[in-house]
Formats: C-alpha cells, structure tokens, sequence
C-alpha cells in the first residue's frame, strides 16, 4: 500500500515549519542576514508544499482530513460557520470513522460552492471539496490471512478405550 501524497507533504510542511519558526525567533532576536534568507527561502518551500497538497488528489481518510482542514481555514466569509462542521469531519477522519452523513453534507457544501460560491474562491474550495470526497469514499481493503481452525491435541485417555 502507498502513502497518501498529502499526508507526506503535509508531513514535509511540518518539518520546515517546525525549522522556520526557531529560525524567526532567532532572527528577531539577533539579525542576521543569511538567516534571513534561509526564512524567505522556507517561506517560498511553505508556500510551493500548500501548491501540491492542494493540487494533489487524497488517497486516505488521513489525506482527505488535511485537505478538509484547509478547506475549513479558508471558507469565505458568507460561509464561515461551515470551517467548524468541517473539522469536526477532519477529527472523525483521523480517528478512521467515516459517516455517510458527512460524505451526503460534503456533497451537498461542494456543489453549493462550485454552484454559487464566492466567486473563483468559493469554486477552488468546492472542487477540494470534491478531492476529499473522491479520498473518503475510496473503498478500503483489509486483508486478513484465514487460519485453519486449532486443533486440540489428542486426549490419550479417550484413545486408550478404542474406537467407539
């Protein structure tokens, strides 16, 4: 099985941030103009990370979650109180637990976006939308090896009596 390419971006975007933010701090403290550039430089691999998650097609419940995330941190004003409804779904998805009531809601929010969103805004936010549904309602396969069944052993006082 292959990972899902927003979950090892996001896993990259983590990592830079996780650098960047010492490295500000650092700066701020005591300027120094190499290490400004190494910041602008994480800056424009932060941006180029959110590029691909955002172009890349979620293969997971994992993945789809990120992208609900983002989708969530993004919503347009005249549709902000849906950013809660979708991360309550994005906790649901990391805990593994997919309901047909939000893939029937996420439906529904997508094509509201893509129908009559904010403008190219609102459109983007519905076709990501429609990226995380396609991730969540991927099939999961689990395989799961099938044992013979036990066999206890002989009992030899019952053997000693004979066939019977």
């Amino acid at each position: 099985m292959t990972m899902d390419p927003v979950v090892g971006l996001m896993e990259q975007l983590r990592g830079v941030e996780g650098v960047m933010g010492p490295a500000c701090k650092a700066n701020a403290r005591n300027y120094s103009r190499e290490r400004a550039e190494r910041i602008n430089l994480m800056l424009a691999k932060i941006k180029a990370l959110y590029g691909e998650i955002i172009q890349s097609q979620p293969t997971s419940l994992l993945g789809a979650g990120i992208v609900l995330r983002i989708v969530a941190g993004r919503m347009p004003f005249a549709h902000a109180r849906y950013g809660d409804h979708l991360q309550r779904i994005a906790d649901r998805l990391e805990q593994g637990r997919r309901l047909h009531a939000d893939l029937v809601w996420l439906r529904a929010l997508a094509q509201a976006l893509l129908r009559d969103g904010e403008g190219k805004n609102g459109a983007d936010l519905g076709q990501l939308i429609t990226r995380a549904i396609a991730g969540i309602a991927r099939p999961v396969v689990v395989y799961r090896a099938v044992l013979p069944p036990a066999r206890r052993p002989p009992d030899w006082k019952h053997l000693a009596l004979g066939p019977g």
